[in-house]
């Protein structure tokens, strides 16, 4: 169950990382414009952060195995 809950957000399609970009870039702006605070700023931008990072390295992942299918 967790690991079908953690596939929503984090996977090889293009799709999950551009949701993690665009969330990043919301909560900056709410952020900048005052509607949110530092103190949540700074407590949920690790998360999105680690969430687009693992979404760029499974798609890395996915790449680096075709690679090596090729190469055989």
């Amino acid at each position: 169950m967790g690991k079908m809950i953690v596939g929503w957000f984090i996977g090889e399609n293009s799709k999950k990382r551009q949701i993690g970009v665009a969330v990043a870039f919301l909560l900056s702006f709410l952020y900048f414009t005052d509607v949110i605070t530092l103190e949540i700023y700074e407590a949920t931008m690790p998360f999105v952060i680690m969430w687009v990072g693992a979404a760029f390295s499974a798609r890395l992942s996915k790449i680096a195995k075709a690679v090596v299918e090729a190469k055989r």
